[in-house]
């Protein structure tokens, strides 16, 4: 891996260092600041929603030849700080800290984007976006275990200046990030075989798998800390077990590194989803610490494993390179929309209607992924993408 790459995971993990954080700071919100478990989590669903928005934005301005990404790292870096501090300042209005948390996200979602296209051009992508989607599993593992100790000694204060001080030091190292992506953002290969007319409706199959897939893992991922608690460990505990459960994404990520296109992508993809919706419903009842933690690392394990491969395919399907932009806010759009989407099957700090709604998520996921299968199997040319999905 050049130190390019590292630097551009590294930029895309600090930009939207929110997000793999979001378990323990919505538990922090209930605790330190008096929400409930919905509210906490509607307040994170706005955070996900502004990356949303700036993805949208993306889709229109990344791809302009010459655009300069480092500069926009930059803008993003400097609105995250900004943002961190200010949610200190106005955390005892909830609508103020609505929109502050709105533009956080905005930053964030137009960072991690940024961050998205420049290994566009990479030439095995799919390695490439099981590194960029992984990473922040790392993060999230670490954090999980480390931030009730930030909590005992500053409040959820004291998270807030750790991730503005993290997106400071971040700035050290955009000398090292891309200026430009030549062509736009498209992958070379795409780009020599000239225009190919893009199938709207397996497309589409693709990006609706890929939303409906971060929205459901989304939503459980920002309650996993809550779900813990109402089964009976203290935050300490669930931190404990959560951190090397979140690590286990590594795991994930390696994998799908290490293995590439040598099985295909529709093996990858089917053993991925399968293990995340067992994984989810084992969650049901009043799970043992050891089952808890299973069930947390393997759930974690197969995002980064299953998401290079969707995007990769994506990136495939859709030769102007357009493709990824739109995979990531298939993404971010799930991520918003999960959290608020199962709220409302939390009541009462009880998950069972949560879990299994996820869990019906996961197998109309699945359809949806046998659909698309079967749609390009009937399709014509995108050869190298038939041999990696239908072998």
């Amino acid at each position: 891996m050049t130190i390019q790459v590292v630097t551009i995971v590294l930029l895309g993990m600090a930009a939207n260092i929110f997000t793999p954080l979001a378990p323990s700071l919505l538990g922090a919100m209930v605790d330190h600041q008096g929400m409930s478990v919905e509210v906490a989590g509607r307040l994170v669903s706005f955070n996900f929603l502004g990356g949303a928005l700036a993805s949208f934005v993306a889709l229109f301005v990344l791809h302009r030849p010459g655009w300069n990404l480092r500069w926009t790292m930059l803008g993003c870096l400097l609105l995250a700080i900004a943002t961190s501090l200010a949610s200190i300042a106005v955390s005892d209005s909830y609508p103020a800290l609505v929109a502050v948390r709105l533009l956080n996200g905005l930053g964030a979602g137009l960072g991690f984007t940024v961050a998205c296209v420049a290994v566009i051009a990479t030439k095995r992508i799919e390695r490439a976006y099981a590194v960029l989607y992984g990473s922040p599993f790392l993060i999230g593992g670490v954090g999980l275990a480390l931030l009730p100790l930030v909590y005992r000694a500053g409040g959820i204060d004291g998270a807030f200046y750790v991730m503005a001080a993290i997106n400071l030091f971040a700035i050290v190292l955009l000398p090292w990030f891309p200026r430009t992506v030549e062509g736009g953002g498209r992958n070379p290969e795409q780009a020599a075989s000239g225009a190919t007319p893009v199938p709207v409706a397996l497309a589409g199959l693709m990006l609706l798998a890929l939303l409906l897939y971060y929205a459901f893992n989304s939503g459980i991922w920002a309650y996993i800390e809550r779900m813990g608690v109402a089964s009976g460990m203290t935050p300490e505990r669930v931190g404990a077990i959560l951190g090397p459960g979140m690590a286990a994404a590594i795991i994930g990520m390696i994998a799908a590194s290490l293995l590439g296109d040598r099985i295909g992508y529709r093996k990858p993809i089917y053993i991925g989803v399968a293990a995340i919706t067992i994984a989810t419903a084992a969650f049901l009842g009043s799970p043992s610490d050891l089952q808890f933690g299973i069930a947390a690392a393997v759930f974690n394990a197969s995002i980064p494993f299953v998401t290079p491969y969707m995007v990769t395919i994506l990136a495939l399907l859709v030769p102007s390179g357009m493709g990824v932009t739109a995979a990531n806010i298939a993404t971010i759009t799930g991520f918003s929309a999960g959290p608020l989407l199962i709220s409302y099957f939390v009541a009462d700090g009880r998950f069972t209607p949560a879990i299994l709604a996820t869990v019906a998520g996961f197998v109309v996921v699945w359809i949806l992924l046998a659909l698309f299968m079967r749609g390009l199997r009937r399709q014509d040319g995108f050869e190298r993408l038939k041999a990696n999905c239908l072998a």
